[in-house]
């Protein structure tokens, strides 16, 4: 569980450090697209632990290769 937290986590500070190059670019252009990745990351954080609090996704994922 602490790995997906650190997963989720990352993907959230992502978000972030996104958002603030966005409000320092000086294009509106790049600082449109950078909030879009900003808003996708999050989107991918919350998703990434919806599916990793499924008990079906848990078993496959940590099953030996």
């Amino acid at each position: 569980m602490l790995a997906l937290m650190t997963r989720t986590n990352g993907m959230l500070e992502r978000a972030e450090m996104c958002e603030e190059l966005a409000d320092k670019a000086r294009n509106p252009h790049t600082a449109w697209a950078l909030r879009d990745a900003a808003h996708h990351w999050r989107t991918v954080a919350v998703r990434t632990d919806l599916l990793e609090r499924e008990p079906a996704y848990r078993m496959l994922r940590v099953r030996p290769e």
